[in-house]
């Protein structure tokens, strides 16, 4: 390998061995009165030890040790924004350099990629990489700082405001933690991405430029084309700046690499009269040298022996041993017209990754460094499978979500297939445990429990003789429309319709004019407060005043604002899908409080679960003593967790064992609990 890390003499050697030929081995044999079967084949197995011996003395790389690969990525033709000049010219340089010079074993050349083949890009890192001598990764493009990190911009992005980011974009941190995962002897990340807006300007990133990540942890460097709040422009040549000046130094293999990136910022600064200053992070050793061979010789690793230190009067103490990197996805739609709820249970999620980092949780003698790695399905089924392969592919030790069971179903085989822990906090269709899956839990009560709970008590305590049913036909809204449709049957109670209509609909006239026909004294909404908001506004406004029930989808603290009554709506019932028992209150309570203190506004509804999910899964990585996904999965039948909603442990499917349920009503623009009701599980 060329790889070396060295101080003083370069120790590195070559053994050659003669070239002879089997026939002529034998001959020499049968020479030497080597002529019976059985002195051939004691002469061959002898010779075979002998080889096998001088075999053993070969260096490395005469044997097939680990390759030094690199990845070289220019996103130049954007669709959406003018192109860039220079990326495909930069991207052009820099792999002939690490193939031509450096004599790189694999330089993987990349262009124009979309938001999915960037996903892949990083999953054949994690794979391709494993092992190796030496991983580099040059990317050339536009990338962006904001919501909550660095991104780097696919050429199929439409980002027109930050939250666009998490969408559109994807994290430089996967790149990161692939390059980690792949434990490389060395890891660089080269980022020549420029600083301001690519969608106000022609650079290649966002204002306020792309800030440093604290990267830790394995021999990584990651390197920065300019400082925080700079300016990295294309370049009027035929490359950028920094390219020129990177492309020129690593041809420079006598220096280590650091020497080398230290002179490639002084080079890019003289080249834009200081305008330009290259940063740099990482946990690099200083003495790692990217030499290049003599033509035709064995390239070998060489770790020169270091000078042993002088005897102590005491004994060293022994070196901490590094942090241990624990990754939990957390996806739900921060996009799209339930994006408050998605947010909502992002929040708590990033509220218990902070505590769990400042109480220091200790796993197997090493302090577990816990990190959210977040993503958006904007709550639609094919982007939720999409998202949960992008975790899978950044290497997750678990995943809490997805937000409801349209998307949580079809991620759950990505998951299941990957040995991955899923936690949902509030998918509550039945399917979503009954696929199955050995991977999949859930914090809630399902549908069946709560719709026919919903069903009863809507006949029964609140005198609904004649019910009426709008379904929004998506996995959630038909499956608790379904079973309340089972539960108002059992009680007596009568469906005078059932209407139909989707999660995006904004027009209920139609369905309207079929209620004001059937004269329902309750209408049930079997969909999201989205829905529920917009349709008891409708019906308010051509005067229908039947009660309004629902679910967990409705029972938000938005539903006032989204009916646009803001002194409350009256006459709504809903249930959340879970209960905090009273000897929780004061947990949730102080819950509340925190939240609101942290993030300047109220739970909305399934944040305190997806606080108590990642929790839990804390709990399973310190029974596990691992951050290792199958292990962590092995770990979670065990979970007994006492969180601020509930005593948590699971039965063979997946289920809460001890479930509750919380009825609601509205007032004063407020939601206001009516009770806490023990599940029949």
């Amino acid at each position: 390998m060329a790889l070396e890390r060295r101080s003083g003499t370069d120790t590195s050697a070559t053994i050659a061995l003669p070239r002879v030929a089997l026939p002529e081995v034998l001959q020499a044999m049968q020479d030497c009165g080597f002529g019976s079967p059985l002195r051939t084949r004691l002469a061959l197995l002898g010779a075979g030890l002998l080889l096998l011996v001088a075999l053993a003395a070969l260096p490395a790389k005469a044997q097939g040790t680990r390759q030094r690969i690199a990845y070289v990525i220019g996103n130049a033709a954007y669709v959406n924004e003018t192109p860039l000049v220079n990326p495909h010219n930069d991207t052009r340089l820099i792999a002939g350099v690490l193939r031509n010079e450096l004599r790189f074993d694999q330089v993987i050349e990349r262009r124009d990629l979309t938001r999915a083949q960037m996903f892949d890009l990083v999953s054949d890192i994690r794979r391709r990489a494993r092992g190796a001598d030496a991983v580099f990764v040059y990317y050339s493009g536009h990338g962006m700082r904001g919501a909550g990190g660095n991104y780097l911009v696919p050429v199929d992005a439409r980002i027109s405001e930050e939250e666009h980011l998490r969408r559109d974009a994807v994290p430089a941190a996967d790149l990161v933690s692939a390059l980690q995962d792949t434990d490389a002897r060395v890891a660089i990340l080269v980022l020549d991405a420029c600083r301001d807006n690519p969608y106000s300007r022609r650079t290649r990133s966002a204002a306020k430029g792309l800030a440093r990540m604290n990267v830790t942890g394995g021999n990584i460097l990651v390197a920065y084309a300019t400082g925080d709040g700079l300016t990295a422009d294309d370049g009027s040549g035929a490359n950028s700046p920094y390219a020129k000046a990177l492309a020129e130094q690593l041809r420079d293999t006598g220096r280590p690499v650091l020497a080398q990136f230290d002179r490639v910022r002084r080079t890019t600064m003289s080249l834009t009269q200081n305008k330009q200053n290259p940063t740099r992070e990482g946990d690099l050793e200083s003495d790692v040298f990217l030499l290049t061979p003599a033509p035709g010789s064995a390239a070998v690793v060489a770790i020169a022996p270091r000078v042993a230190p002088a005897p102590a009067p005491a004994p060293s103490p022994t070196p901490s041993l590094p942090d241990l990197m624990v990754r939990i996805g957390h996806v739900a739609p921060t996009s799209g017209a339930i994006a408050h709820l998605g947010r909502d249970n992002e929040m708590g999620a990033l509220l218990a990754i902070e505590e769990l980092n400042a109480r220091g949780v200790q796993v197997g003698g090493r302090r577990a460094r816990f990190e959210l790695v977040t993503r958006d399905d904007a709550g639609d089924p094919k982007t939720g499978v999409a998202a949960a392969e992008q975790l899978v592919a950044a290497g997750v030790s678990a995943v809490v979500g997805h937000l409801h069971s349209g998307t949580s179903i079809p991620a759950a085989k990505v998951y299941a297939q990957a040995n991955i822990a899923q936690v949902s906090p509030s998918a509550t269709n039945p399917r979503f445990t009954n696929l199955g899956y050995p991977t999949t839990f859930r914090m809630v009560v399902n549908d069946q429990i709560l719709g026919r709970a919903l069903g009863r008590l809507a006949v029964q305590t609140f005198n609904g003789a004649r019910i009426a049913i709008v379904d929004d036909r998506t996995a959630y809204g038909t499956g608790i429309a379904d079973e309340f449709e089972q539960g108002v049957k059992a009680a007596g109670g009568t469906i005078v319709a059932r209407e139909y209509t989707n999660d995006k609909a904004t027009d209920f006239s139609s369905i309207l004019t079929s209620f004001r026909q059937k004269q329902p004294d309750l209408v049930f909404v079997g969909g999201m407060d989205a829905v529920a908001g917009l349709l008891l506004r409708q019906m308010r406004g051509i005067g229908m005043t039947p009660q309004l029930m629902g679910g967990d989808g409705i029972c938000s603290g938005e539903l006032p604002k989204l009916t646009g009554d803001q002194r409350g709506a009256d006459k709504v019932i809903c249930a959340e899908a879970g209960g905090v028992p009273a000897a929780m209150t004061a947990a949730m309570e102080a819950f509340n409080a925190k939240f609101k203190a942290r993030f300047k506004t109220d739970v909305q509804v399934y944040a305190p679960y997806t606080y108590d999910a990642v929790n839990l899964i804390a709990e399973a990585v310190q029974r596990a003593g691992s951050a290792s996904p199958e292990k962590i999965l092995a770990a979670m039948p065990r979970t007994d967790h006492r969180g601020i909603t509930n005593q948590t442990r699971f039965n063979g499917k997946g289920d809460p064992t001890a479930p509750y349920f919380t009825t609601y009503t509205y007032r004063n623009g407020a939601r206001t609990q009516l009770d806490v009701v023990r599940a029949n599980n």
